[in-house]
């Protein structure tokens, strides 16, 4: 719904003008059905020609949501540019009418607490994550991970008595009695993924926000695209709520926060930072391997070592299919897809070409389009063709597969596990029996032309280092082995450094603060006619701030709409404040942009849908 359709003005009956408060659950007529409806102003009049319709009956004396949660659902919803009954039904449990009739509400009495500056922990091992979450866990605390399969992990490290979970696995009826433990102060302890930042807990003391680097804090694939450091910000200057960062691997914009002394951190933060793992992974230069002519997708050693081990062996290729295009080596012509021009997909199986985003597909064939010649090949390797190749490695061995084609993998009971998989097939690794790792290629994820590439990489690489066990062998083949992330795993200061000096050389966070804006349509010139007219928009309104575009989105042509993108960055000042003040700012310019629009602030990725 749009922003302004949100809300709706009712007639307080007189027999309830005296009960009646801000925050209450009520039951409202709307149309020709009755609804759930929050109490969010009473005012004296009202400019609906006619009178407007009566309220029917509280639910609940006590108001569901304090006023305080009002003003914070309000703002969320002109920042993400949403109505505000999107946020407030994130904050409410599934509403029964027949269940409500035997609920009870504790009072919350509003303590008014000064903004405090953000804590951030860095820990090397479990032992110093449970110390730091156990001196923290005296008062009311909400804990968020970025995954469902992290919430086991967590709650491993806390006590039983007093600590609850929410996360989307919940049924219905176990988030309606999670909710209202929760609200009614009967767990002081919540684990939870992103979601569960915006259960209105009495008397919040603290939010913990874990492996803040990962993206899975930020909600990405639909409205309202927030991210949980954002809405913890918001928290800690309306709540007066302490907000705690803690990682194994800190964020570009984190470590940024720590060395400019904005966040509150302990004294050997900086030490812990700059010291690289006691085991570092092995480098393999494939140059060296192409002039030996080795042409395989492994090295020699790699491929020795694979036919050695009878542990479990981890092989990460972020690629799915065969291969990643299909070349023609006489005209160079590469066979795209013909609704958003990406290069399709070779797909051994089903012996097809397939575009992953248009979810298309085209038979195979064995010369060129274009110029008809035979001279075509594969180039890029995926997930099958590093499967088929190791089955002539080790032909008497199971080999398991996990990517987006195939993610529901069941397991025989044979003592060695080897897969090959994407980022997906990370949970079903048997961390404790795994003692080869190899990263077969991933220079592709480090050329992608997004800020966040290399540190998404960085990341990866420091989660299986933190991970593995201390007899686990971890391999890296590259062919660019003097790239600065690789130098860098031996002084991690140096990647930190090299990333920031980019991102600040093109204006990125933590310099700027970035609101993506994305608008689709059937027709190009619509398309890029409507992104034309809203960067007119933010030119005007926007006066300190920088506008980019159109842009052309990638890819460009998806689910038959032609997308285009328009950029706002926001210098930041050095302070928690001065981000405050810019979520405002960028709330106010948001009830301008129109309701077809798709409104990112703080976005993942620049340019895609």
């Amino acid at each position: 719904m749009p922003f302004g359709l949100g809300w709706f003005d009712y007639k307080i009956p007189i027999e309830l003008e005296k009960s009646i408060q801000i925050g209450q659950l009520v039951k409202i007529p709307f149309r020709r059905s009755s609804l759930f409806g929050i109490v969010f102003e009473i005012t004296a009049e009202t400019e609906i020609k006619g009178g407007a319709k009566e309220i029917e009956k509280i639910i609940l004396e006590t108001p569901i949501l304090t006023s305080k949660y009002i003003k914070f659902g309000m703002l969320c919803a002109k920042f993400y540019g949403v109505s505000p009954t999107i946020f407030f039904r994130m904050m409410l449990p599934p509403l029964q009418a027949r269940k409500l009739q035997k609920v009870k509400l504790n009072k919350i009495k509003e303590v008014v607490k000064k903004p405090k500056k953000t804590k951030f922990f860095i820990y090397k091992n479990l032992e110093e994550q449970k110390k730091y979450l156990t001196k923290i866990i005296s008062e009311p605390t909400l804990i968020l991970v970025p995954e469902k399969e992290d919430l086991e992990n967590i709650l491993n490290l806390l006590p039983k008595e007093g600590v609850i979970s929410w996360h989307s696995g919940l049924t219905e009826k176990e988030q309606f009695d999670t909710w209202f433990k929760i609200r009614n102060g009967e767990k002081k302890i919540i684990v939870g993924t992103r979601g569960a930042i915006f259960l209105p807990i009495p008397n919040l003391k603290n939010i913990v926000i874990d492996k803040e680097h990962h993206e899975g804090h930020k909600h990405w694939d639909q409205n309202p695209r927030y991210h949980t450091k954002d809405i913890a910000n918001l928290y800690a200057k309306i709540f007066g709520i302490q907000t705690n960062l803690m990682d194994f691997s800190p964020s570009s914009e984190s470590y940024f926060y720590i060395y400019k002394e904005i966040y509150n951190v302990p004294k050997n933060t900086k030490q812990k930072i700059s010291s690289p793992p006691k085991e570092l992974p092995k480098i393999i230069n494939m140059v060296n391997e192409r002039k030996g002519k080795n042409y395989s997708s492994f090295s020699w050693e790699v491929e020795q070592k694979m036919k050695e081990e009878t542990g479990d062996i981890f092989l990460y290729i972020n690629r799915r299919g065969l291969a990643g295009c299909l070349i023609c080596n006489n005209c160079g012509h590469i066979e795209r897809c013909e609704k958003c021009n990406l290069p399709l997909v070779t797909h051994e199986n089903t012996k097809t070409l397939q575009c992953h985003y248009c979810k298309i597909k085209k038979n195979n064939f064995n010369q060129c389009l274009k110029c008809r010649s035979v001279n075509i090949k594969n180039f890029g390797t995926g997930t099958q063709g590093v499967e088929k190749e190791l089955k002539k490695i080790l032909p008497h061995k199971e080999i398991y597969r996990i990517d987006g084609d195939d993610e529901n993998v069941e397991f025989k009971n044979e003592d060695q596990r080897i897969i090959v998989g994407t980022a997906k097939a990370f949970r079903n690794i048997r961390w404790e029996k795994t003692k080869l790792i190899i990263f077969v290629n991933i220079d592709t994820e480090l050329n992608l032309p997004e800020f966040g590439a290399q540190e998404k990489i960085w990341h990866l690489i420091q989660k299986v280092q933190f991970i593995k066990e201390k007899n686990c062998l971890f391999f890296i083949q590259t062919l660019s082995p003097d790239y600065f992330l690789f130098k860098s795993l031996f002084e991690p200061d140096r990647f930190y450094r090299m990333d920031l000096n980019g991102r600040k050389a093109l204006s990125y966070p933590p310099y700027n603060f970035i609101v993506k804006y994305i608008y689709g349509h059937e027709n190009e010139f619509t398309a890029h006619k409507e992104a034309e007219k809203l960067y007119n928009t933010l030119t005007n309104k926007a006066k300190t701030c920088k506008i980019l575009g159109p842009l052309q989105s990638t890819p460009m042509f998806y689910r038959r709409k032609y997308w285009f993108v328009v950029l706002l960055k926001k210098k930041l000042n050095e302070t928690e404040e001065n981000r405050y003040t810019i979520y405002k700012e960028i709330a106010e310019i948001n009830k301008e942009i129109p309701s077809d629009w798709r409104i990112d602030p703080n976005p993942l990725s620049l340019l895609s849908v």
